[in-house]
């Protein structure tokens, strides 16, 4: 469902932490990072936290059945629930660009968060890691000139690249030579089976 937002989901990663002078920060933007079930692994995860108090996962890693919730900021106190079966609740210390704390499912299992804040570059980049939410098909599409595609092929916060780099190019309505070398990179190594890694700047 978060992928077929679009344009909505790929602006809702553009906002970054706002710091009022003599207030707390509050989380916005993009996330990622790994969650730890207890006696597990540790599995990546990414979270789009918005201005309006709702957040959403990706497909891929740890709480992609989570989908999407509320959250709520007290000083650096962050709750977050979500998921309908099983749901979730994570409570969590936000500081800086760092959020760490539980996640607890309805279903007994436990286990620890550790996220950090995803600044982009807002520059091409070679070799970076391939993102969460990609779909190959529609990176195809934008290579052949149809933007549309680049909407649907990424989640644009999520890349390092990030919004600064991808919004640009979409409203220019023109894939330039650096930008389709880094979706055919991509295209490649997913269609090899690489899996998305966190990549927070």
């Amino acid at each position: 469902m978060f992928r077929a937002l679009g344009l909505a989901g790929a602006l809702a990663l553009a906002i970054g932490l706002s710091t009022p002078a003599h207030a707390q920060q509050m989380v916005t933007g993009g996330y990622c990072g790994d969650v730890t079930w207890q006696g597990g692994q540790p599995e990546a995860v990414w979270v789009a936290f918005r201005r309006n108090n709702t957040w959403a996962t990706a497909e891929d890693g740890a709480m992609s059945a989570m989908g999407q919730g509320s959250f709520s900021q007290t000083g650096n106190t962050l709750n977050m629930t979500g998921g309908q079966s099983p749901q979730y609740q994570v409570v969590a210390i936000a500081t800086g660009d760092r959020v760490e704390g539980t996640v607890v499912a309805s279903d007994g299992r436990r286990g620890v968060i550790s996220m950090t804040m995803m600044r982009s570059t807002g520059t091409a980049q070679r070799n970076t890691p391939v993102p969460p939410n990609f779909v190959p098909t529609s990176a195809e599409r934008a290579i052949a000139g149809d933007m549309q595609g680049l909407l649907e092929a990424i989640s644009w916060g999520w890349t390092p690249q990030g919004v600064e780099y991808w919004r640009p190019i979409y409203q220019a309505g023109r894939l330039p030579d650096h930008a389709a070398e880094t979706l055919r990179d991509w295209i490649r190594r997913s269609n090899a089976g690489e899996r998305p890694v966190c990549d927070a700047q």
